[in-house]
Parts: structure tokens; C-alpha cells; sequence
């Protein structure tokens, strides 16, 4: 704030301290932080599923129910930003790529299986599996 809007307040309001005013303000902010941090220790990190959400994003979120995730004890994340992008990625999108689906399969400590059955050119039933096993 300049100093001749401080000086305008100075002078209407003799009682103003605009510097203790933004200190207060400073300590109440940092306070809330503190108390919020504390709040959501506790907190599991749980998203509602949509009826637009694909069958890998409804996995992804019933798996995260099931297993009462609480990203703050989650280390497998590489740096914040990814951990960011994906609560971002399951909030608002519906579909994801099989990619992403095992990249967070492994950070949650998932493994999976693909099971794709098909027939083959004589008319009998094949099937494959896949399995991608996360490291423990």
C-alpha cells in the first residue's frame, strides 16, 4: 500500500495502526495453516465417483477408499508436483490412459492384472494376462 493512502488513513482515523493491522493479519493466516495441516493429518483422501467416470477411474477411486489413503504418508510420489497433478487428474477428469492408470498403481502399490480373451482365427477361445507387479 502507498504511503500517502497510509497517510490519508493515518489522518481520518487517528487509532489506525495499518502496520499492526497487517502483522495481525500475518499470524492469523500463518495460525490457520498450522491448524488446517493438523486437521487434514488425519484425513483420508477420497473422491466421489461420477457417473461419467471410466471403469479405470472408478478403480482408482474405490481402491483409495478401500485402502483409506492419506496422501501425506504416501512417499512414492517423485516430487509434489506429480502428487498434484494426479489429485488434479482424478478430481476433474473422467478418463485416463493405462499409462497413468499403472503409474498410479505403483505409487499406491497396486498390482494388476489385464486379462484380454478373444478368438482366435479357428474360432477357439485365448486368452492372455498380463501382470505388472509393483516391487515391495
Amino acid at each position: 500500500m502507498s504511503e500517502k493512502i497510509k497517510e490519508k488513513i493515518s489522518e481520518e482515523e487517528e487509532t489506525f495502526d495499518f502496520d499492526s493491522i497487517v502483522s495481525s493479519k500475518e499470524k492469523v493466516i500463518k495460525n490457520k495453516k498450522k491448524i488446517k495441516a493438523r486437521k487434514n493429518e488425519g484425513e483420508y483422501f477420497s473422491l466421489p465417483i461420477n457417473d461419467s467416470d471410466s471403469e479405470l477411474i472408478v478403480l482408482v477411486k474405490e481402491m483409495l477408499l478401500d485402502k483409506k489413503v492419506n496422501l501425506k504418508n504416501i512417499n512414492n510420489f517423485k516430487d509434489n508436483m506429480e502428487m498434484n497433478n494426479i489429485k488434479r487428474g482424478l478430481r476433474i477428469n473422467s478418463t485416463i490412459s493405462f499409462a497413468r492408470f499403472l503409474r498410479i498403481a505403483e505409487i499406491f502399490d497396486m498390482d494388476v492384472e489385464l486379462k484380454v480373451s478373444y478368438l482366435d482365427s479357428s474360432g477357439e477361445d485365448k486368452t492372455k494376462t498380463i501382470e505388472f507387479k509393483n516391487k515391495k
